[in-house]
């Protein structure tokens, strides 16, 4: 069997274990390089910006950068109150209009 095959009876047999049969599979195939998450230091991200660009995260699942943020801040000499962070959810989207 090649590893595609193997991965397609993973999917019949063990359904809760196809998500890391897809990864090892990738892995395999590719490089751990289509697998793994970018590292993103506030740093470089950071270099990137002007005063008129925010800096806006779309997560995934478990992800959550706000620590990240509020250190590089503070690391930064940046004010608590300059800086300005929001978690869109319900009814939220005003508030980021106005932040914007």
């Amino acid at each position: 069997m090649n590893t595609f095959d193997k991965l397609l009876l993973v999917r019949c047999l063990r359904a809760e274990k196809v998500q890391e049969s897809i990864s090892l599979y990738v892995i395999n195939e590719m490089t751990e390089f289509f697998v793994e998450p970018p590292s993103t230091q506030m740093s470089v991200l950071f270099a990137d910006l002007a005063n008129y660009i925010p800096m806006i995260f779309v997560l995934s699942k478990g992800a959550d950068p706000t620590s990240s943020l509020f250190k590089f801040a503070e690391d930064m000499n940046v004010p608590s109150e300059k800086l300005l962070a929001i978690s869109l959810g319900q009814g939220q989207g005003a508030k980021a209009s106005r932040y914007i």
